[in-house]
């Protein structure tokens, strides 16, 4: 379950594409993943976001309507 209307997740799975962990991103509002790669075994996403987001333990507040992050997070 997210916060909000849509909201930005990231999952891992096995390798029988079952998810195995899984996180959430973000507030009541609107939140988007639309990239992700990985960096050795931390993922790196790109998306956006309205109201607040948290990402890596930091707190990030829109400053507009929608805002764009990148963040490097600690593998699942």
């Amino acid at each position: 379950n997210g916060a909000g209307d849509k909201d930005g997740w990231v999952a891992e799975f096995d390798a029988e594409g079952n998810v195995t962990t899984s996180r959430a991103l973000g507030d009541a509002q609107v939140q988007g993943v639309v990239d992700l790669k990985l960096s050795g075994d931390n993922p790196v996403i790109a998306g956006y976001f309205m109201g607040s987001i948290e990402l890596a333990g930091e707190t990030l507040r829109a400053n507009g309507a929608v805002d764009a992050f990148v963040a490097k997070l600690a593998p699942l």
